[in-house]
């Protein structure tokens, strides 16, 4: 019989690898914390018109990635791909237009997007991200760089970059795909297949492909930032020089659209130099139609997302792949002596010591050795002759200190006065 595993492209986080995610999380909640971002937690699961009228027919999300299935009442769902979209539907169902403006959000949790399995890219995949909804400044892009940007500097991300680009607004869009549909169409036939059908559906997405022939192709095509507007133009200008005076260094990259089609004006990347400049570890940008497109008034929005996995397998935090000690083993040698340490087990849960309550039926060496293995600080150890005297024997693990008996009645106190 062959063994049960996970499904392809998925993976278990062993709690050995959960230190790390701990370590990840505490980061960017104390970030997001700092920022005022609020962390919004959404369904995996979503009507899969949030979807559907949102990420662009042309999108690889929405042609070929997406988990779409029907339930039992015949309603279309589908796995949530990103983020975005949950967080503006939920913008509009809880009525957050009637909140001060513009509300920031975070958010921690799974995606799950039917691709190709990578080093690092998964089916289903965790982010993290942030939304700010309700402005459409230039400075509200800026401060979610710098965000993102100081989560990475957190996570000691080693040689990253930053690329950042502009879109314009819709009707510079349609001016820019004219002109772009133009240059290509002497050389339509020589386009991969993808890129022929996207012509017609989203040439600007034809820019996001890997084939080296279109990547030929494209190199002296027009580029949509020569077709701002000076509206457009002093919005970018603005986030630029904000980046700037905050010394966060950038390069103009003409040829970001980004993979789904509600972004607008400043879209950004973050790439790490040793993986190639086909690879992402975070990216954002605006998106001022997305409310309206779900049925929302067309209010503004700006925001970025980060793949957890790509980027702990870049991090590198202070003993992040050190195994967190345990700090006492409680050490029962028979049934009495485990009862009590159970009785009293309040004891230790509020102090602020992590423990484990070995088993009375192993021996005391092989509980000392499991003690050991953990790289427990104390062993408190309670056997017939400690349980008559009403006492226990503290032993220090890792310092050359004698054995200690301690009345149960002090107990409380040796905790509060035990070396950290």
């Amino acid at each position: 019989m062959s063994k049960i595993q996970t499904p392809r492209g998925m993976k278990d986080i062993t709690p050995d690898e959960s230190m790390q995610w701990r370590r990840l999380r505490v980061i960017v909640e104390e970030a997001m914390d700092k920022m005022n971002y609020g962390f919004l937690t959404t369904p995996i699961v979503e009507n899969v018109e949030v979807f559907n009228k949102t990420v662009g027919a042309d999108s690889d999300i929405l042609s070929k990635e997406m988990y779409i299935f029907e339930d039992r009442g015949n309603n279309k769902l589908a796995l949530r791909p990103e983020g975005t979209a949950s967080a503006c539907r939920a913008y509009i169902q809880h009525n957050m237009e009637s909140l001060n403006q513009p509300v920031r959000l975070a958010y921690f949790g799974q995606m799950f997007r039917y691709d190709r399995p990578q080093a690092n890219r998964y089916r289903q995949l965790w982010q993290f991200g942030a939304e700010c909804i309700g402005k459409s400044s230039p400075e509200i892009d800026t401060e979610l760089i710098y965000l993102q940007n100081y989560i990475f500097s957190k996570l000691s991300l080693p040689n990253y970059s930053l690329k950042i680009n502009s879109l314009g607004g819709k009707d510079t869009r349609i001016k820019f795909e004219v002109d772009f549909k133009k240059f290509l169409k002497n050389e339509f036939k020589n386009l991969s297949k993808e890129s022929q059908n996207r012509y017609e559906i989203n040439p600007l997405r034809i820019f996001d492909s890997k084939d080296t022939n279109d990547q030929d192709i494209i190199k002296d095509a027009p580029k949509v930032i020569e077709y701002l507007t000076k509206k457009e133009e002093i919005h970018f200008n603005q986030v630029t020089s904000l980046l700037t005076s905050m010394n966060i260094n950038y390069s103009l990259s003409p040829t970001i659209v980004r993979g789904l089609d509600y972004y607008t004006d400043t879209v950004w990347e973050f790439e790490p130099e040793i993986e190639g400049s086909q690879s992402t570890i975070g990216a954002g940008g605006r998106y001022d139609h997305l409310i309206q497109k779900l049925g929302g008034r067309d209010i503004p929005g700006s925001g970025f997302a980060t793949g957890i996995e790509r980027t702990l397998s870049l991090a590198s935090l202070p003993s992040l792949d050190k195994k967190k000690a345990t700090d006492i083993y409680l050490l029962p040698l028979n049934n009495d002596a485990s009862n009590f340490f159970f009785k009293n087990i309040e004891l230790f849960t509020k102090s602020t010591y992590s423990f484990i309550i070995g088993d009375y039926r192993n021996s005391i060496r092989s509980q000392l050795r499991a003690a050991n293995n953990l790289n427990a600080k104390y062993a408190l150890i309670v056997g017939e002759k400690e349980y008559r005297q009403k006492a226990v024997t503290i032993k220090y693990l890792n310092e050359e200190i004698a054995d200690r008996l301690i009345q149960f009645k002090d107990i409380n106190d040796e905790l509060n006065n035990l070396p950290a």
